[in-house]
């Protein structure tokens, strides 16, 4: 892959992660708890070594993002 190409590439990655803080903001949500309480929606309760397979996060990431979900009364 070119440098142009890489570059425009992380430059659109970044510009979509600055736009989804944005969107969730007004909730006060981060994206990685936005991902947590979709796949939870979709899924049920779930234990959370396997929320972590389905987020495809480590089990430790996955407790930070409960335990903030949990704080913030969700």
């Amino acid at each position: 892959m070119d440098d142009s190409l890489s570059d425009g590439f992380r430059a659109v990655a970044r510009r979509m992660r600055e736009a989804a803080r944005e969107a969730l903001a007004p909730w006060d949500v981060t994206p990685a708890q936005a991902r947590a309480l979709g796949t939870l929606l979709r899924a049920g309760p779930l234990r959370l070594g396997d929320l972590a397979d389905a987020l495809r996060i480590a089990p430790r990431s996955a407790t930070e993002v409960v335990d903030a979900l949990e704080g913030g009364g969700l």
